[in-house]
């Protein structure tokens, strides 16, 4: 009948061997548990009748004012501009339509990509293109460089690349 009974733990090593394999069993679950439970979808940004864009109960221009910091100045930059389209060819595995801000992107639109030390919601004006604002990154966009988005490959292809005069207002 000895053999029945549930073993007692003797000494403090019996303790530290149990602590570690029930460790080693949450580390396993959590493991196990990630592999099967995929992550929440990105969140996609609705469209109100006025254009305003919802994300997480505030309207896009709220977000927008955010990032300017109350600062109103406006700085001129010589920039190389480029332009790019939605196309695999422009994008690559980044062609969903979905900005890096967060922006899905609806024909029309025009906004630029500049890079990270402009922070999204900067409104930019770029000469023969417009005043638009910063709502995308690009992976090859560096210090001195914009991209600006057009609906169609051709029409991109067109604009070219061109060093302009920007005035950025942040």
């Amino acid at each position: 009948m000895d053999d029945c009974e549930p073993k007692k733990i003797k000494d403090f090593n019996d303790y530290i061997r149990w602590f570690l394999w029930v460790c080693i069993g949450l580390l396993a679950f959590g493991m196990i548990w990630r592999a099967v439970v995929p992550p929440e979808p990105r969140e996609r940004l609705k469209y109100s009748v006025g254009r305003e864009i919802l994300r997480d109960n505030r309207l896009f221009d709220d977000i927008l004012a955010e990032n300017r910091d109350g600062l109103e100045s406006t700085t001129e930059r010589i920039m190389e501009v480029t332009a790019y389209c939605p196309c695999e060819k422009c994008c690559g595995k980044y062609a969903d339509g979905i900005t890096a801000s967060g922006y899905v992107i609806q024909p029309g639109d025009k906004f630029t990509a500049a890079p990270a030390d402009i922070p999204f919601g900067t409104m930019i004006d770029i000469p023969g293109y417009g005043r638009v604002p910063v709502l995308d990154r690009g992976g090859k966009i560096g210090s001195g460089r914009l991209d600006v988005y057009f609906d169609s490959h051709d029409v991109a292809l067109k604009f070219g690349r061109q060093i302009l005069t920007v005035k950025i207002e942040r």
